[in-house]
């Protein structure tokens, strides 16, 4: 049996999008919600979703509370799914027909893109992102992280032909914000890496694992104000950026530069804060930003 875990908060303009492209594919959707106040519930229960409510601390809380609950509902494998993102028609298919197939994988690696103003990001060196999105409910799990989470299994894994596309409708405004928020959450893991060193999993040894290791071992290290203007000038120039066109700028500029620029200011913000208030860097995240660590 194969258990779709959504999680939800104010995501009626994308859930049924979501829904659909899935609805016919797995077994059971369990959607999480944090509080919605729009009509998220009412379209999730248009789709005969179980239905959860649980409050918010981060991002792989909520998913590992997820799993724990498909696995009250029988699950054998879970697909992680986020209420912005769909699967096209060979990735339905490649699930369809895992489940008439005695599986030997402890989980998948799917490929995952985004649309960004309307045109799918293909270039930049980013795409696609290789990422376990279907496990095994026993051996699988969410890596307790702030920020860029990855599902962690237990054995062997396999991949799924097809697409995961992830495609917000909202407006720029509502992405720059998200984002100033990831950079909070992204600090609050670097800091926590820094604090405990060699803490990092293996990601089953893929190309997160190495996209992770770049991150840690040699971005982090390079000068403040420099990192992020190399990166940009990696994925637009080097690695093609400019192939997704006018759409790419503006993604690798936002996503590639500006993002990464703002987790910097955002850490001298925190590392200026400790000094003047002579506190611990998690008492800084909680007075500036309110997190509960």
């Amino acid at each position: 049996m194969i258990v779709a875990v959504i999680l939800t908060l104010n995501e009626e303009i994308h859930l049924e999008r979501c829904l659909s492209s899935i609805s016919e594919t797995v077994d059971k959707i369990i959607v999480i919600d944090s509080g919605s106040s729009d009509r998220t519930i009412e379209i999730a229960k248009r789709f005969n979703c179980i239905i959860e409510s649980n409050d918010w601390i981060n991002y792989s809380k909520q998913f590992n509370y997820g799993i724990s609950i498909a696995k009250k509902h029988n699950a054998e494998f879970i697909l992680r799914i986020d209420a912005d993102e769909y699967v096209d028609f060979t990735l339905n298919k490649s699930i369809q027909r895992l489940k008439h197939e005695k599986s030997l994988c402890a989980g998948y690696y799917i490929e995952r893109y985004i649309k960004f103003a309307g045109r799918i990001m293909r270039h930049g060196g980013v795409f696609p992102v290789k990422v376990i999105r279907l496990f095994n409910a026993d051996l699988g799990a969410c890596e307790e992280k702030w920020m860029d989470e990855h599902i962690i299994v237990e054995g062997k894994v396999g991949y799924l032909a097809g697409e995961l596309i992830d495609d917000s409708d909202k407006p720029i405004d509502w992405w720059i914000n998200k984002h100033l928020w990831y950079a909070e959450r992204e600090c609050i893991d670097i800091l926590n890496s820094r604090e405990n060193k060699g803490s990092e999993p293996d990601l089953n040894h893929g190309s997160n694992f190495v996209k992770r290791f770049i991150k840690v071992k040699i971005y982090n290290r390079m000068p403040i104000g420099l990192r992020s203007l190399m990166y940009w000038i990696y994925r637009y120039f080097i690695c093609a950026g400019f192939l997704d066109r006018s759409q790419g700028f503006f993604f690798h500029f936002l996503q590639g530069f500006w993002y990464r620029t703002m987790v910097d200011y955002k850490l001298l913000t925190i590392k200026k804060f400790c000094k003047e208030n002579r506190c611990h860097w998690k008492q800084a995240v909680v007075e500036l930003y309110g997190y509960k660590l």
